[in-house]
C-alpha cells in the first residue's frame, strides 16, 4: 500500500522536488489559509457566469471590464448588451483571498430578444407587451401563445386579449425574432378573474401539509433618468413542507445550477439538517441578523394558511385579486419564505382563485438594487399550491447499508474496542511557498492511560529502507484520573504537564466515530486479504477520527480532507481493513496554502506498552488542572517607560483595571466553558467596536479547536452564551456589555481572541 499511495501522490503533482527536511526548531504560528482557486469558469449564451463552489468561501469578487462587484452566490448576471472580461475570487473571512480565477469572456449575443410588459392581465382585458430586440437591424418579432390559447390571444403587436374567465389562469406567451426564429424570448402572464373568496377556501388548506411549485420572474431595467427596460429572466421555485420538515429544490434557469436545501423544527428552532460521520441527522440553527437561533415559528417553513381567515383579505379592484391587508404582522414575510428559497422582500401576498379554489400565491418584491450591479431588479413570485396527503415532502437520505459494508462495520467496533495500538503518522506535505515537499511523521504508542508521541522527520523513502531521523521531542497524552487527563512534553528527560483536560481518556485516542454506511466504494484485494473502503466524498472531513494529535494543527489536515484529482483519476479519504481491524488509512488535503497526503498505519493490537522510561516518568509529573480563576493565571503588561514586557497576575492587573475588588465574580474566567485553552493575555490599545477613540484593551487569546466546519463557531457561541448567563447584554456591533464590562469574542484568522475593555 505505501508504494501503491506514493505513487499516487506522485500522480496527483502535490510534490514535485524533494527539497530538503530541514524543519524550524521553533513552531511558528500558523499562516491565515488561502482559500482555493474557482475553477470550471463558464459563461452562458444569456450572460450568466457560474463556477464552480469553492469550500469555506463565503462570497465571491467578479471583476467585469475592470470593476469589482460582490456576489454570495456562484454565479452572477452580466449584462449582455456589452462584450465583457471576467475573472473571480473568493473569499471569506479569517481566509486569504483565493488566486484570481482564469479570464473568461463574453461576446454579446448577435440578436437577442427580450420582453416587456406586466405579469398580469384581468378577464376580458388587454396588455401590451413590447419585444426588445439588440444586434440586428431587423426588429420584428413573431408572437405566439404556446400556453394557454384558450384564455388569451395575441396580435402581431404584442397586444395580448384575455378571454373571460371564471378563475385565474396561468399562460405563456413567446416572442420570435424575425430575422432569427431559433431566438426567442419567454413570458409568463396569469389572467386574473373577479372572484369570491370563502372560508371554506381557506379550510381546504389548512393541513400540515402543503406544497408550491412555479417561478421567480425577474426584470431588469436602468435605474436613473431614464429607467430602461433591459432584459427579463426567470427561476423555478418548488418548495414542500409538513410542518416538521422543509424542503426546496429551486433551478436557475440560465445556468441550470440546481440546489436542495432541507430544513427541520428541532426543538423549537429552524435548523438545516444534514448527515454526520455517523450516518444520522445533524442539525444547524438558522440565524438572524444578530445570530440569534431563529424559532419555528419566526421562519415560517409550514403551511401558514392554516390560521387565516376570509375576513384577513381585501378584493383589489385594480389587480381583481384577493389580497392580505395587514402588512405589519409578519404573515407575508413567513408566507413568501416557505413558498420560496430567494431572497425576497415581499411588499403584497396576493391569493390566485381557479374554480372555486386557492390554487396559488402571488407576490412583488421590493425593487433591489443588489442582484445585478447597476440595475435595479422587479421581482414577482407566482406559485401555484398542492395541498393535502398527496404531498410528498423530501428529507434528507441516509447512506445506505449493504452486506458489503460489514466487514467495515465490525473493525469499526474493534478498532474502538482496543486497548492499546501503535499508529504511525507520515505527511507527504507540499506549500504555495516553495517548491518541492517534506516528509515528517510521528509514531506513537496508544495503551489504557497513554499517549506516546515520537515525531520525525523522513529523509529518504525506498523499496527496502526508510530513513528517519527523531526529534527527540517528544511529547502525548497522560490519564490522570477517571476524569482528568493531561497533555505532557519531555525537555532533558523532565516531565512536564501543559494542558488538563476534564473528560475520559478516550478523547484522547483516535475516535473512529464514523458510520461504515458513508464508505460508499471500495476495492477487495484478495492476493493480500484486504479491503479498501473510499468515502464518500461530502464525508472527506470524516478523516479527522482516523488520529489524535496534541494541539490544533494536525486536526487540521483531516478537517481540511479533500478528493484529490490527477485529471485523470481521483481519491478520497479511505481505510484499509484486514483480519477484523483497519490497518491502514490515507487522506489527501488542502488547507491552501499547504497540501499533501497522510498515510496512517496500525498494529500490534492489544499488544502495545508504553515504554517504561514514559511510565517513570509520568509517574513522578506533577498533576495539572484546568485554571478556573483569574487569580491562577498572568497577563503581559509593558509600563509606560518601558518596552520590557512584564508579567502580571490577571486578578490584580484586572482589579486595578476597572476599580472593582470583586472582578472575577463580575467577569468569571472562560475556562470554564473553553477547558484549559488560554494562551496569554497581553495589554494593548486598540479602538473597541462601534467606538471612535482608542482604549486600553486586555487581549487573551484562547488556543481551541476548530470546529468540524473549519470554524471556531462552536467556541464563539459557548463563550456569548456564558456571558448572556453571567447577566451581560450584547449590541448591535457583538459587543457584550455589564455596567463598565466590555468583551467581544473575535475570530482573527482561525485564533479566538477575547478583548475586554473599560467601556
Amino acid at each position: 500500500m505505501k508504494k501503491r499511495l506514493f505513487s499516487l501522490i506522485l500522480a496527483v503533482g502535490m510534490i514535485v522536488s524533494l527539497v530538503g527536511c530541514n524543519t524550524p526548531t521553533d513552531n511558528p504560528p500558523p499562516e491565515p489559509i488561502t482559500l482555493s482557486t474557482p475553477t470550471d469558469i463558464r459563461v452562458s449564451a444569456e450572460g450568466v457566469v457560474t463556477w464552480s463552489p469553492v469550500e469555506n468561501a463565503t462570497e465571491y469578487i467578479i471583476t467585469v471590464n475592470g470593476k469589482e462587484f460582490t456576489t454570495q452566490t456562484p454565479y452572477f448576471y452580466l449584462d449582455v448588451t456589452q462584450n465583457a472580461t471576467f475573472s473571480v475570487i473568493a473569499r471569506a473571512e479569517n481566509y486569504l483571498d483565493s488566486a484570481s480565477s482564469e479570464t473568461g469572456t463574453f461576446t454579446k449575443p448577435a440578436i437577442t430578444v427580450n420582453i416587456e410588459g406586466g405579469s398580469e392581465i384581468r378577464s376580458g382585458k388587454t396588455l401590451k407587451l413590447r419585444a426588445v430586440v439588440t444586434g440586428v437591424s431587423e426588429k420584428g418579432v413573431t408572437w405566439e401563445v404556446t400556453e394557454g390559447n384558450e384564455f388569451v390571444s395575441v396580435a402581431e403587436d404584442g397586444t395580448v386579449t384575455a378571454l373571460e374567465v371564471d378563475g385565474d389562469k396561468t399562460v405563456t406567451v413567446v416572442a420570435k425574432s424575425k430575422a432569427d426564429p431559433s431566438v426567442s424570448a419567454t413570458k409568463r402572464i396569469t389572467v386574473t378573474a373577479k372572484t369570491e373568496l370563502t372560508q371554506e377556501m381557506l379550510d381546504e388548506l389548512a393541513g400540515d401539509k402543503i406544497s408550491f411549485e412555479g417561478f421567480l420572474n425577474i426584470s431588469l431595467y436602468e435605474f436613473g433618468i431614464s429607467n430602461d427596460f433591459v432584459r427579463s429572466f426567470s427561476s423555478d421555485v418548488k418548495t414542500a413542507m409538513d410542518g416538521t420538515n422543509w424542503y426546496t429544490q429551486y433551478t436557475d434557469t440560465d445556468s441550470g445550477i440546481v440546489s436542495r436545501l432541507y430544513y427541520k423544527n428541532v426543538e423549537g428552532i429552524a435548523s438545516q439538517v444534514s448527515v454526520s460521520f455517523m450516518n444520522e441527522e445533524s442539525y444547524t440553527p438558522m440565524l438572524d441578523d444578530d445570530d440569534r437561533e431563529i424559532h419555528w415559528e419566526a421562519a415560517g417553513l409550514y403551511n401558514n394558511f392554516k390560521t387565516l381567515k376570509a375576513s384577513d383579505f381585501t378584493f383589489n379592484e385594480t389587480t381583481w385579486r384577493w389580497e392580505y391587508k395587514n402588512t405589519e404582522d409578519g404573515l407575508i414575510e413567513r408566507m413568501v419564505a416557505s413558498a420560496n428559497p430567494y431572497d425576497f422582500d415581499p411588499t403584497n401576498l396576493a391569493l390566485i382563485i381557479e374554480d372555486g379554489a386557492i390554487a396559488g400565491i402571488y407576490s412583488k418584491a421590493k425593487p433591489d438594487r443588489t442582484l445585478v450591479p447597476q440595475y435595479e431588479a422587479i421581482k414577482e413570485l407566482s406559485v401555484v399550491i398542492n395541498a393535502g396527503d398527496s404531498v410528498e415532502v423530501p428529507t434528507i437520505s441516509k447512506f445506505k447499508s449493504d452486506p458489503r459494508h460489514e466487514p467495515l462495520k465490525q473493525a469499526i467496533e474493534n478498532m474502538q474496542a482496543l486497548d492499546s495500538y501503535t499508529l504511525e503518522f507520515l505527511n507527504i506535505e507540499g506549500s504555495t511557498m516553495s517548491s518541492g515537499y517534506t516528509v515528517s511523521g510521528f509514531t506513537e504508542t496508544v495503551t489504557a492511560d497513554t499517549c506516546y508521541f515520537r515525531p520525525f522527520r523522513q529523509n529518504g523513502y525506498g523499496d527496502d529502507e526508510v530513513i528517519r531521523t527523531y526529534t527527540n521531542e517528544d511529547y502525548g497524552y497522560s490519564k490522570r484520573s477517571e476524569t482528568l487527563y493531561n497533555s505532557f512534553s519531555i525537555d532533558g528527560g523532565v516531565f512536564s504537564a501543559n494542558r488538563a483536560f476534564r473528560d475520559d481518556f478516550s478523547s484522547a485516542k483516535p475516535s473512529f466515530a464514523f458510520a461504515a454506511e458513508i464508505f460508499t466504494s471500495y476495492y477487495e484485494d484478495e492476493s493480500d486479504g484486504t479491503i479498501t473502503f473510499y468515502v464518500n466524498e461530502t464525508m472527506s472531513a470524516v478523516a479527522s477520527t482516523f488520529y489524535m494529535g496534541v494541539g490544533n494543527e494536525l486536526a487540521l489536515y483531516g478537517l481540511f480532507a479533500a478528493e484529490g484529482n490527477t485529471g485523470e483519476f481521483t481519491f478520497t479519504p479511505f481505510v484499509t481493513v484486514k483480519d477484523g481491524f483497519i490497518i491502514e488509512a490515507g487522506f489527501y488535503y488542502n488547507l491552501g496554502y499547504l497540501y499533501g497526503v497522510v498515510e496512517l498505519k496500525y498494529g500490534t493490537f492489544d499488544q502495545t506498552e508504553t515504554p517504561a522510561s514514559v511510565t517513570a516518568g509520568l509517574a513522578a509529573m506533577e498533576d495539572r488542572q484546568i485554571p478556573l480563576y483569574w487569580s491562577q493565571v498572568d497577563i503581559i503588561t509593558t509600563p509606560d517607560s518601558s518596552d520590557t514586557e512584564h508579567m502580571e497576575n490577571a486578578l490584580e492587573f484586572l482589579q486595578e483595571f476597572f476599580g472593582m475588588e470583586d472582578i472575577e465574580t463580575e467577569l468569571p474566567f472562560f475556562t470554564a466553558v473553553l477547558g484549559d485553552t488560554y494562551g496569554f493575555g497581553l495589554l494593548d490599545y486598540r479602538v473597541p467596536a462601534g467606538e471612535s477613540v482608542t482604549k486600553p484593551t486586555l487581549m487573551l487569546y484562547f488556543d481551541v479547536p476548530l470546529d468540524v466546519n473549519y470554524s471556531l463557531e462552536g467556541s464563539i457561541k459557548a463563550v456569548q452564551r456564558f456571558l448572556l448567563e453571567n447577566g451581560f447584554t450584547k449590541n448591535k456591533h457583538d459587543v457584550f456589555r455589564k455596567g463598565d464590562i466590555a468583551v467581544q469574542v473575535v475570530d482573527s484568522s482561525l485564533d479566538l481572541n477575547i478583548y475586554v475593555w473599560k467601556a
